[in-house]
């Protein structure tokens, strides 16, 4: 490793459990930039939201109690934290402008500094018959049970109208709290006798063949992150490139990304709601494949190839090109 030009550090919070790992970033970012004299980019993949605090840390119950005690003491912390480590980096990266316009006031850093590279996706599209299958899926972490029983509800009024519809749950927990079995049955209970267990599947921490699978056969995707984290869903993303509509809240993440979605991204993230957004999509062929061709093309311009790409005009400005700092020329 010392024989590298370029370190890049991702920085990516998922909750502030790892807060004790990023201490020490701006300590690594230090002996990279002033002992060993090589170049430093990161990628901010993220930025918490305070009042996110709870949210995030409502499946630990000795936290989640002291969330606004975290909010007040641990949340400059990791502001100051993220400053520190940020502020030494020649580049500084980040998926969207909304992340990038966030990280200018909370992180005082340099805007020449930042760039905006989005988040890549695969684009590879199929032909859908959705008012055969109707298959949809639910990918994503698990924060809370409520927020999955909403896209329980919203599948019970879809049944009304498309009894042959499937709902595909594909949740990741945390693998040291997690009891699968218990967690499924927690499920099933919200499920109730109202759906035949058959129209529901379930996976706990599934296996990335289990999710190619399974996004090879949906025909819709719902979101149902509710923090407001800043920052680009991969999950949408990578749904998007599949040319797969889905439906979400209007939230940072979804609305920095995906602004033309009007009908798709929901103030109303209730059961009805979601519902409606579903049946629009699966009773109106026209529609849908209006939706499914506007993400394709979205997706085009976010391909890892050229994701890749950028990143290395990156790398090669920092160390060829006249206006980098390391350019004697």
């Amino acid at each position: 490793m010392s024989d590298a030009e370029i370190f890049h550090i991702q920085l990516e919070p998922r909750f502030f459990k790892v807060l004790p790992e990023n201490i020490f970033m701006p300590l690594i970012a230090y002996i990279v930039k002033k002992i060993m004299k090589r170049r430093l980019v990161v990628t901010m993949h993220a930025i918490i939201n305070p009042h996110d605090v709870p949210n995030l840390l409502q499946d630990d119950k000795l936290l989640g109690s002291l969330h606004k005690l975290l909010s007040y003491v641990v949340y400059p912390l990791y502001i100051a934290v993220n400053r520190l480590t940020l502020n030494l980096a020649d580049i500084i990266i980040f998926h969207n402008h909304a992340i990038l316009s966030l990280a200018l006031q909370l992180f005082k850093i340099k805007p020449e500094r930042a760039r905006v590279i989005p988040h890549g996706t695969i684009v590879s599209v199929r032909r859908r018959d959705v008012a055969r299958e109707a298959n949809i899926l639910c990918l994503g972490f698990l924060r809370s049970l409520r927020r999955i029983n909403i896209v329980i509800e919203a599948f019970k009024i879809i049944q009304n109208n498309f009894p042959q519809a499937k709902l595909h749950l594909l949740l990741m927990v945390s693998n040291e709290r997690c009891n699968t079995n218990r967690l499924k049955n927690l499920l099933r209970e919200l499920i109730g006798k109202k759906i035949e267990y058959s129209k529901i599947n379930i996976i706990i921490n599934p296996s990335e063949e289990t999710i190619e699978r399974c996004l090879e056969e949906a025909d819709i995707g719902i979101l149902p992150h509710q923090e407001n984290t800043f920052e680009s869903s991969g999950v949408a993303w990578r749904l998007a490139g599949l040319g797969i509509p889905f439906i979400g809240k209007t939230i940072p993440k979804l609305v920095s990304d995906f602004k033309l979605l009007r009908n798709e991204l929901l103030k109303d993230f209730s059961p009805n709601g979601i519902a409606l957004a579903l049946m629009r999509l699966l009773k109106d062929k026209d529609y849908y494949t209006y939706v499914s061709n506007l993400l394709v093309s979205l997706s085009r311009e976010r391909s890892w190839e050229r994701v890749s790409d950028t990143h290395l005009r990156v790398y090669r400005w920092l160390l060829y090109e006249r206006g980098s700092p390391y350019n004697t020329l």
